[in-house]
């Protein structure tokens, strides 16, 4: 198997599900907004996988009431650890 530059890896995650089968946790926020395990997010899960798998460039796809999810991304993940990149955009 070849040996990929992870410099070169970029992550995707969708993250904008409206979480219809979590109601009520979802009345307000994203899915991936809802705590778990006490200061954690559902999205933490594949963002800590990714990092510590090496990959540094993440994209997120966000959709539904995304603004709670995006303040939290960007306070825990992205302000913290400034080698970690990522973009916002939407439609």
């Amino acid at each position: 198997m070849e040996k990929r530059d992870l410099q070169t890896v970029v992550a995707v995650i969708l993250g904008g599900g409206a979480g219809t089968r979590l109601f009520p946790l979802t009345k307000l926020r994203a899915k991936p907004a809802v705590r778990i395990g006490g200061g954690y997010r559902l999205i933490d899960v594949p963002m800590s996988n990714g990092i510590n798998s090496g990959i540094n460039k993440v994209h997120i796809l966000t959709q539904f009431n995304s603004a709670l999810l995006n303040r939290h991304l960007d306070r825990l993940w992205f302000r913290r650890r400034r080698w970690c990149r990522w973009e916002v955009g939407g439609g």
